[in-house]
């Protein structure tokens, strides 16, 4: 009994497996449809999108995601009457993680960005 548990834990592991590979893999395919810029100060490099005219709003993203969920969450409350700038926080995609990841030093990372 205990061999056919296993066989099927088996099976069930190497399934969800392979979905996960299929998933991370479109997921990137998606990434890099988005056109993506990037920026370098003491912090490292930070990726962002920056696309629109006129009033300047930037977004952080939440926890899941980088600059793709911030862009999308913000062109779906502003629509195309705005610059839109999204950049991936330290650590998410494209960005690199500095030696003191502080909130303070985000901001400034973030600051950087609206010069």
């Amino acid at each position: 009994m205990w061999v056919y548990i296993l066989g099927v834990l088996i099976v069930l592991s190497a399934i969800v497996a392979i979905q996960y590979r299929i998933d991370i893999n479109k997921a990137y395919k998606r990434l890099n449809n988005y056109d993506i810029k990037t920026s370098y100060s003491n912090f490292g490099k930070m990726t962002y999108m920056d696309e629109g005219t006129g009033e300047t709003i930037l977004i952080s993203h939440g926890i899941f995601g980088g600059y793709d969920q911030a862009y999308v969450s913000l062109k779906s409350l502003v629509g195309d009457d705005f610059r839109k700038i999204a950049p991936s926080r330290f650590g998410y995609p494209g960005s690199d993680v500095p030696s003191q990841p502080t909130p303070e030093n985000q901001a400034k990372a973030f600051l950087n960005l609206l010069d």
